[in-house]
């Protein structure tokens, strides 16, 4: 009997392990052991204020006009080899029924540009000079101010051939300063003088304006191409707008161009008008483009405003 009891024992212990070997325990999920958590609540985020939309670039058509040329039928060697010394010179000169003068030139191009006029013509014309011939152009130059005409040579439209680009002052006045800009190509028989129309500036860019007065401020608000508005005080002005008044903006009062390494810039003045104030008197901000030739036309490109010193 005692023998039988551990030999039963054995027994009992083998059929335990084997019992634990065919069983399957089931996983148990950290999910069954923790808590879940509540779902974590947003903060409130505002909503990104909406920007403004970027101005668009802007490109304008300009009006042009050809001016045509007339062979000289003078001689060369009567024409004047010595500018015309400023404006004081040339305003004694505008004394006298007839003149020639030498205005402009480029010397190392054999290139000149005389004033000319007489009793049989009356208003002042300029005379181009291209080495060994000339031409006539009924091309207004002069004004009160007697500012000189200009001469630059480049190649402004791109076709790897030189033109010459013409500058001459033809309005002055108070508020008012208005210089003109043509380009002569020089590869026909008759050079072809072709000009700027100013008044097309007023007409391209004055829709793209906008202009708001503010009475208790005195101030008001000038944007220009959907651009960050410039305000303007009125508070020195004298006497004070009316709070109704309603202001226009607008450009071609003055008109400058400058020349520089066959870039073209013109510099067009803003005015402010209306409400009492006169259209020559207030000019808060200026609009500077690129003036661009193709070689039969020109254009406006990418105008901007830059506001004037002091306002």
């Amino acid at each position: 009997m005692k023998r039988i009891l551990p030999l039963c024992l054995v027994c009992l212990i083998s059929l335990a392990a084997c019992s634990a070997q065919g069983a399957v325990i089931p996983a148990v999920s950290p999910a069954a052991v923790m808590p879940a958590e509540p779902a974590a609540t947003p903060f409130p985020t505002e909503a990104p204020e909406a920007s403004a939309p970027p101005a668009s670039p802007l490109s304008f058509s300009l009006g042009s006009q050809a001016v045509e040329g007339t062979e000289w039928e003078g001689g060369l060697s009567s024409l004047p080899q010595r500018l015309v010394d400023g404006q004081a010179e040339l305003s004694c000169l505008f004394a006298k029924p007839s003149a020639t003068v030498l205005l402009a030139q480029l010397s190392d191009k054999d290139i000149a540009l005389y004033g000319i006029w007489d009793e049989a013509h009356p208003e002042e014309r300029c005379l181009l000079r291209i080495g060994e011939r000339a031409w006539i152009y009924d091309l207004q130059w002069a004004t009160p101010r007697c500012y000189l005409p200009q001469l630059h040579s480049g190649d402004f439209d791109g076709d790897g051939t030189e033109e010459l680009a013409l500058l001459t002052y033809v309005g002055s006045g108070t508020g008012v300063s208005v210089w003109t800009f043509g380009i002569v190509e020089l590869d026909g028989e008759i050079p072809a003088l072709r000009t700027v129309v100013s008044p097309s500036y007023e007409d391209a860019l004055t829709p793209c304006f906008s202009c708001n007065y503010d009475a208790a401020s005195k101030k008001a608000s000038l944007v220009f191409n959907h651009e960050k508005p410039e305000m303007v005080d009125f508070s020195r002005f004298t006497p004070s707008l009316p709070a109704e008044a309603q202001l226009t903006a607008a450009v071609g009062n003055i008109v400058e161009y400058s020349v520089e390494d066959g870039v073209i810039t013109v510099c067009l003045g803003v005015n402010l008008y209306g409400g009492g104030v006169p259209p020559t008197v207030l000019y808060p901000a200026d609009v500077e483009a690129q003036v661009v030739y193709n070689g039969e036309s020109f254009s406006l490109r990418q105008p901007v405003m830059i506001p004037a010193v002091g306002f």
